[in-house]
């Protein structure tokens, strides 16, 4: 079932995901579209625009020229119908439009107002302005005056001054006042207007130009030399040569896009309109391309919110379901634990029971204590193998580095076992294979911790009548480390494969029918894998079902050269001859615990004083004579002064036995950083609860015995 439901949940995240990049695909490609569409829209409304600026500027040129036209019209009729026949009464009859003015004769020379001759270089241009009926224009140069746009037209009736025919009256318009309609910039100097021959040739730029698009004087041969087509250069030079009205077209030069239009004049002249298309419509651009990243840039948040939505859904999802998975692994477990710790503790309470309505029968009381500190011890270990996965978890978890004997440790590991074997009928032996010539430097708690969990287990999944071995095997590196293994081997019911895919983690536990709820907490094999890992090693399994099981576990250590004299000083300092008669002030606040404490230290000769907390402690050693108290024991958590405040204010009392008198904590607090503290607050050692009176004694030995040499010293 909950296969299904997570592959219905993984279908649904690849469908979500797969619409999600499916709508964002479809969005960029129609983002994509949307943008040429709108680009080609503009291009063409860039066009557009232009040609009705240009169509616009040809109007107003054209209007001009209208203008003179009707102005020398005018001015001819004028005088056609004056009564004038000096060049004064004309220069009245004028006034200043007269500086303006010449006049073509019929002798074929050319007199301004002032009855002055100028002198025109084109037999054209006399041709046609005499015979021409109606006004025209033209673009001529004046001898010692330069170039101008002339307007001309010949007399309705025959006119002569001084003696000299008019055949044709002339407006002069001066070629600056042209440019100024005709070549100019536009667009802010972006583009221009230029006034050019039939040839191409550049008559007129607008001034101060600089060189946009036309790079030299001939603007087909710029072009050309710009890699504009045959075609195109051949349809505007066809326009400039034919005089041929408008003509329009667009080219790209240098990554810009222009449009080039002509217009074309008269006697030749063409005005060549340039401007790049970028410039028109550049708003609409700006503000329809701000428009597209805006509506872009929502859309965007709107995916991305999607796709953490749905990554959010997914993962919370995920954590609810690992949560769950949690809950009930930790049910699971509390509920085991809870088996497995009420059945000592049933034991203990009902063994005490026992005991007690048995007081006259003191063979039945002893059994029933026997019995009631197995069950104890049990629970004992239960509750460290809890504390001890808690340490490793949170990574609180430390390993020792201190000599000692392999063989002994194996031996001694043997012996905690055999009783429990032999009650099952099981036999536990070691095996050497190879010879053990040296001490080694490591946590010697820690490695027969390892071992005493194997063991357990394995005498534990064994049936009766069956074999436990421990294998012990060194492999010499170098004189710096041998790699150790010690191999826990039974003849019991084995494991499946399936269990063996998830052997060492927490609270696992395969289930049998040989074995019902008995099996334990399932943190065994799970501490001697998080153990070994911490020491630098690691540990195997093999397991046949029915045959039976073997772990190794493998761990580097350093050889040390075996010191005898080590072990018979660590074997004499559990002799209590020292310890009688010294005196031990204990600070604990609770009364059970204080007689507890009192007693067992009692009964290995020590006199013992007892406060119910540390402030009552600092008082009893403030006012006792002086090197009266050998060791003070204090608990840490206790009411009005803690255990490390009254070391601290015990040490800093003037009293030269205050800084010499051996001060250990007896707490419930057992981690090394706990051990830490107290060694801060200037104790000697850290003992943790439940009392283990060998460790008291061999503690207590060694404070007492270290300020008795620091003494004769």
């Amino acid at each position: 079932m909950k296969t299904d439901t997570d592959k219905r949940r993984k279908g649904l995240l690849v469908i979500t995901s797969a619409i999600l990049i499916v709508f964002i695909l479809l969005f960029i490609l129609s983002a994509v579209n949307s943008y040429r569409g709108l680009d080609k829209s503009i291009m063409d409304e860039r066009v557009s625009s232009l040609e009705e600026k240009t169509a616009a500027f040809s109007s107003r040129i054209e209007m001009l020229r209208d203008s003179h036209l009707e102005s020398v019209t005018k001015m001819a009729n004028v005088l056609a119908y004056a009564d004038v026949s000096t060049f004064e009464e004309v220069q009245l009859l004028y006034k200043n439009d007269g500086e303006k003015m010449l006049f073509a004769t019929e002798s074929g020379e050319y007199i301004n107002t002032s009855g002055e001759k100028k002198n025109i270089y084109s037999n054209e241009f006399f041709v046609e302005c005499r015979q021409s009926a109606v006004a025209k224009s033209s673009f001529i140069s004046i001898t010692l005056m330069g170039d101008y746009w002339a307007f001309y037209i010949a007399p309705e009736n025959e006119i002569v001054i001084e003696g000299e025919k008019i055949e044709s009256v002339i407006l002069l318009v001066s070629s600056e006042e042209y440019a100024s309609v005709a070549a100019i910039p536009l667009y802010n100097d972006l583009g221009a207007t230029y006034v050019v021959d039939g040839e191409g040739f550049i008559l007129i730029r607008p001034e101060g130009e600089e060189e946009r698009i036309f790079n030299g004087i001939n603007a087909l041969s710029s072009l050309s030399s710009d890699g504009v087509d045959e075609e195109t250069l051949a349809g505007f030079n066809s326009a400039l040569l034919d005089l041929s009205g408008i003509y329009q077209f667009s080219v790209k030069i240098n990554d810009t896009e222009w449009l080039i239009q002509n217009i074309s004049m008269t006697n030749g002249r063409n005005i060549v309109v340039t401007l790049p298309i970028s410039v028109t419509a550049h708003e609409t651009f700006r503000f329809m391309s701000r428009t597209i990243l805006l509506f872009s840039l929502v859309v965007l948040f709107v995916i991305i919110l999607l796709v953490v939505w749905v990554l959010y859904f997914f993962k919370r999802d995920q954590e609810i379901r690992v949560e769950g998975a949690k809950m009930v692994a930790k049910s699971d477990f509390m509920s085991k634990i809870s088996h497995d710790i009420r059945t000592p503790l049933n034991a203990v309470i009902g063994l005490n029971q026992l005991a007690l309505d048995s007081e006259d029968d003191r063979d039945a009381v002893h059994e029933y204590l026997i019995k009631g500190k197995s069950a104890s011890e049990y629970l004992l270990s239960l509750i460290n193998d809890v504390l001890d996965m808690a340490k490793i978890e949170s990574g609180k978890m430390t390993v020792a580095k201190s000599r000692f004997s392999m063989k002994e440790l194996l031996e001694r590991t043997r012996s905690m076992n055999e009783n429990i074997a032999k009650k099952n009928d099981i036999s536990l032996s070691i095996k050497y294979d190879s010879e053990i010539t040296t001490d080694f430097e490591g946590d010697e708690l820690r490695i027969q911790q390892c071992l005493m969990n194997l063991i357990s287990n394995a005498v534990k999944f064994t049936t009766r009548g069956g074999q436990v071995e421990l294998i012990y095997f060194e492999d010499r590196v170098s004189d710096k480390r041998a790699d150790i293994s010690i191999t826990v081997k039974d003849s019991g019911i084995g494991m499946s494969e399936e269990f063996m895919a998830r052997l060492f983690r927490p609270f696992e536990q395969e289930r049998s029918s040989r074995l019902g709820d008995s099996a334990g907490s399932g943190l065994g094999l799970s501490i001697v894998h998080s153990l070994t890992e911490i020491m630098g090693g690691t540990v195997t399994a093999q397991s046949i079902p029915e045959k039976g099981s073997a772990f190794t576990i493998h761990i580097p250590l350093k050889p040390l050269i075996k010191d005898d004299a080590a072990k018979i000083k660590a074997n004499e300092s559990v002799s209590t001859d020292r310890l009688k008669g010294k005196r031990v002030l204990i600070a604990e606040d609770s009364e059970i615990n204080r007689a507890v404490i009192g007693r067992l230290l009692e009964k290995n000769g020590l006199i013992v004083d007892e406060v119910e907390n540390g402030k009552l402690a600092v008082d009893k050693f403030k006012s006792s004579r002086k090197e009266k108290y050998s060791v003070i024991i204090l608990d840490i958590h206790m009411p009005i002064m803690d255990g490390l405040e009254a070391a601290r204010q015990i040490r800093a009392l003037d009293r030269e036995d205050a800084k010499t008198v051996a001060i250990v904590a007896l707490s419930a607090n057992a981690y090394q950083d706990d051990v830490e503290k107290s060694l801060a607050a200037g104790m000697n050692a850290h003992l943790s609860k439940p009392v283990d009176i060998y460790a008291v004694k061999k503690t207590l030995n060694e404070c007492i015995s270290k300020k008795e040499n620091n003494t004769d010293e």
